[in-house]
Parts: structure tokens; C-alpha cells; sequence
């Protein structure tokens, strides 16, 4: 709420200059809504009780775990059983007490994503299954897990899957599962239905926004180590699915708090896939790949959905986005002519320029805007790059210190202008709240204030309080004001048209 009203009060003077409200009205509305106050957490119990379930379910796995060896294999076999059973319990029992209690529904989707992979884990260590230990817990606990996130709706129990998806694409015999570690994007996908559950459900905005960043950073730490094996490619799968994350935040519109994390960790991606690729060490190595199949037809898949993408854009005139949806396609083309062993300092070049024309891009329209973050992105962006080209050789030591203090000292003035700005601004219109509060009291006071002089009316005096002279004047003020006004008219009928005439056939013969 804070944040719309925040945003009202910004829209207040372009209102008013444009003619749409008075100022009045604007004062009026100001004082409505009160001061600008710094927005609370309002989730805190349901976190408590989250962390409670999380604390149980870890406490019970690590008693089993001390008393583990301890115990027969009888015993450790029914005690993980009793775990998974206790998970599942917990998980009924809130959804026919209390359906509706999203509290208690985060909680016990917590306490089931734990207690199932660590009873799979059990398990498997019950038997001494070293391939199970290694990757078949994993995609077990993911298939199990999957039917209970739709079925439970807690995002703190769709989030475990979603860590669990990372832990599948590290696990050491990931490469003997089908597909090997790109199976894992498989797993996301069958959890991005999720969103719009989310979303149906009365648009539950922190759920949406947790799940958003868990989602989007394992996207990219998917990315990180499933892409590692297809060198030829990479960078362009990389870029390819940074700007799809990016276009997913800025398509769905800045009202949406769920498509932040999309758009700031799609597009430091792609900041960073462009500063990857002006360097020209990586396109050398690109040249020394050897090339794979399967890496290859699903690039030209993505490039496709990329040119439809880039299309569709184009026909609703969105132009800075089309910028950035035809990122994949450059790099791509850029792979190509480097996988045929051309042009490797001119594509360093290329890029260079690029990154530095959108950094230069970002700064203007954070300064044009006010916009803190906007500025201080492009600030640690042309930093970044600074930092990857010194990091060449042939700079001193001393060249380096250099810039590096130059760029923190231009980082920290620009920061603090900005937050000295703001901060003007908040009091400028905390004092524009107080003014409107006091004349809205004083408008209020003031009809008050008439009406009760208008309805006092003296006393009645009767008897002899009321001497005959002041009786007679007020009557003959009466008679007085009674014989100015005009005489009073009868009410008069309204005239009617005259009766029409009828004549017979006959007398129209007799004429």
C-alpha cells in the first residue's frame, strides 16, 4: 500500500498540471492518504511458523542420522517410513482443517519438502546404494515432490523444489542420468505452471515475488553448469536464455512486483554475456571447441522462438526491448564466424562498443529520471568492464589503483546526490501532506462554525419580559416586508387547444 501511495503522490503534479485534478482535490487527497512511511514486512508469522517446521524437520533427521548405525535395519527402515508418513499427515491434516490458512499450509509444505528427500536419502543409505546416493534420490524426490506443490500451494514447499533442481544439476552421477545435467530443465519447466496458480489465486504478491527470485536464480545457476559442456555454444545459450528471463520481467509490466527479479537478473546476465564477449580469448577458444549435436539443434530451436519473439515485438513497437531480444541473435551470428576461425579481435571490438553504448544509454536515463538505481547500475557496470580490461597485462599497478579509486569516488558522489535528492524530496512533499492536513481541518471547521451562528436564534421572552414597543416595531417590520413583495397570482390552467369540429359525409355532400 505504501508503494501505490507513494506513487499517487508522484502523479499528484503532473495531474494538476495537466488539468485532470484541482489543487484542492490534490490537497485533499493528500491528506486522505497521510505521510509517506517506510513499508513493513507483514508476513511474519507466517515466516515464524515456516522456520518452525523447517527447524523440525531438520532436528529429526539429524537425531536419526546420530542414532543411525546404532540402529538394526529393521528399525531404520520403519523409522523412515514413520518420517515420510509424519510429512504426509501434517500435509492432509491442513488441508481439510484449515484450507484456507495459508500459514499453516507454508508450514506444512515446508516440513514435507525436507522430511521426503532426507527419508529417500535414508534410504538409500540403508542398503549401500552408491548410485542412489548420487542422483536417483534426487530425481525421486523431485518427481515426488512435484504433484504435492500443486496440490498443497506453499511456495516455501515449491521453493525446496527448486533448490533441489539445483542440487540435481551438481549431483556426481548426474551424467548417467537421461539427458544428463540438461535434464534439469525439464524439472523448471514442469514448476513454471506454478506462476500462474499464484497469480489465479488472488495474486498473493510476496509469494509471487519469492518465488520469482528463487526461480529466476535457478535458471541461471542451472545455466552456470549445464552449459559448461558445450563450449562451441554456450555463450550463445547463455545469452539466449538471459534475454528471454529479461523480456519475461518487462513484458508482464513494472506493476507487477513478480517480474523485478526477472528483469534484474536477466539483464545483469546479459550485461555479463556481452562483457564476456569482448573478450577476445573466448572466441579463440570458441574456434577450438569441438562442436556437438544436440547443443546445436536446440540453439537453432531457441533462435526461432527468438525471430518470432523479435516479430511480434517489432508489431507493438517496442523498440528498446527488440534491442534487446536481437542480443542472442548477434552473438550467435558472432559464434559462428568465430567457430570458422575469423575475426576474432574485430568481434572483441564489436562488443566493446555495444557494451559501452548501453552503459552510456543506462547513465543518461538514470540522470533524465532521478533514478538512483538506474544510475549506480550503469556506474557498476562501466566499473565491471574496467576491471575485466585491466585485468590485461600491460597496466600498471599504479594505472589500475588509479581508476579504481576514480570510479569508487564517482560512484559515492553520485550516490550521495541522489539520496540527498530524495531525501528533499520526501520532506517537500511531507510538508505538502502537513499543509493539506491543516486546511482541510480549517475548511471542515468553518462550515461548522456558520451553521452554528446561523441556527442560534434569541430566546423567547413571554409575559411582561417582552416590552409592547419592541412587539409592535417587529410587526410592522413584518407588514412591511409582507406588503413589498409582489401580489400573489391565482394558479392559471393551461390553455387547451379548441375542440375540433366533426363533420358526416353527408353534410360534406350537402356543401
Amino acid at each position: 500500500m505504501e508503494q501505490r501511495i507513494r506513487w499517487l503522490y508522484e502523479e499528484l503534479p503532473k495531474w494538476v498540471s495537466e488539468g485532470i485534478l484541482t489543487p484542492e482535490a490534490a490537497d485533499r487527497l493528500r491528506a486522505r492518504y497521510g505521510e509517506v512511511a517506510a513499508p513493513g514486512l507483514r508476513w511474519g508469522r507466517i515466516i515464524w511458523l515456516v522456520l518452525a517446521a523447517v527447524l523440525v524437520a531438520f532436528g529429526a533427521l539429524l537425531i536419526l542420522s546420530d542414532q543411525w548405525y546404532a540402529l538394526a535395519h529393521s528399525v531404520r527402515f520403519n523409522w523412515v517410513v514413520a518420517l515420510a508418513v509424519a510429512a504426509q499427515l501434517a500435509v492432509a491434516a491442513v488441508l481439510a482443517l484449515e484450507p484456507k490458512a495459508i500459514a499453516w499450509r507454508e508450514a506444512a509444505g515446508a516440513f514435507l519438502g525436507i522430511a521426503i528427500p532426507g527419508a529417500l536419502q535414508l534410504a538409500g543409505d540403508i542398503y549401500q546404494l552408491s548410485e542412489w546416493n548420487q542422483i536417483a534420490w534426487a530425481i525421486w524426490s523431485l518427481a515426488l515432490l512435484l504433484p504435492a506443490v500443486y496440490i498443497v500451494r506453499s511456495t516455501a514447499l515449491a521453493s525446496i523444489y527448486l533448490i533441489l533442481t539445483g542440487v540435481f544439476v551438481i549431483s556426481l552421477g548426474v551424467t548417467n542420468a537421461w539427458l544428463g545435467a540438461q535434464q534439469v530443465w525439464i524439472w523448471l519447466a514442469l514448476a513454471a505452471p506454478y506462476f500462474y496458480i499464484l497469480y489465479r489465486g488472488g495474486f498473493r504478491e510476496l509469494s509471487l515475488l519469492i518465488f520469482s527470485w528463487i526461480y529466476a536464480l535457478t535458471i541461471f545457476y542451472a545455466a552456470l553448469v549445464a552449459l559448461a559442456d558445450v563450449a562451441v555454444v554456450s555463450l550463445a545459450l547463455a545469452t539466449i536464455i538471459a534475454a528471454f528471463t529479461f523480456l519475461v520481467g518487462a513484458m508482464v509490466g513494472k506493476q507487477t512486483g513478480w517480474g523485478m527479479p526477472f528483469r534484474i537478473l536477466g539483464g545483469g546476465a546479459l550485461a555479463v554475456c556481452v562483457l564476456l564477449a569482448t573478450q577476445r580469448s573466448l572466441w579463440v577458444d570458441i574456434s577450438e571447441a569441438v562442436p556437438q549435436v544436440l547443443p546445436i539443434v536446440v540453439l537453432v530451436l531457441l533462435l526461432f522462438a527468438t525471430g518470432v519473439l523479435c516479430w511480434r515485438l517489432m508489431l507493438r513497437r517496442e523498440y528498446m526491448l527488440v534491442t534487446v531480444a536481437a542480443v542472442p541473435l548477434c552473438v550467435t551470428l558472432a559464434t559462428f564466424i568465430a567457430a570458422l576461425g575469423y575475426g576474432y579481435t574485430f568481434l572483441a571490438i564489436v562488443f566493446m562498443i555495444y557494451y559501452l553504448g548501453g552503459v552510456a544509454a543506462l547513465l543518461v536515463n538514470g540522470l533524465r529520471r532521478s533514478s538512483l538505481w538506474r544510475t549506480d547500475g550503469a556506474l557498476f557496470l562501466l566499473a565491471l568492464f574496467i576491471v575485466v580490461r585491466l585485468g590485461d597485462e600491460s597496466f600498471t599497478l599504479l594505472q589500475r589503483g588509479t581508476a579504481f579509486i576514480v570510479m569508487g569516488v564517482l560512484i559515492l558522489a553520485g550516490h550521495l546526490a541522489m539520496a540527498t535528492w530524495q531525501r528533499k524530496q520526501r520532506e517537500h512533499t511531507n510538508q505538502r501532506v502537513r499543509r493539506a492536513r491543516r486546511q482541510e481541518a480549517a475548511r471542515r471547521n468553518t462550515p461548522a462554525q456558520d451553521h452554528s451562528a446561523a441556527s442560534a436564534r434569541p430566546p423567547r421572552m413571554h409575559g411582561s419580559m417582552t416590552p409592547p414597543a419592541a412587539n409592535e416595531q417587529a410587526a410592522t417590520k413584518e407588514r412591511t416586508s409582507r406588503a413589498d413583495l409582489p401580489p400573489r397570482r391565482p394558479p392559471q390552467m393551461p390553455s387547451l387547444p379548441p375542440r375540433p369540429t366533426w363533420h358526416s359525409d353527408k353534410q360534406e355532400e350537402d356543401k
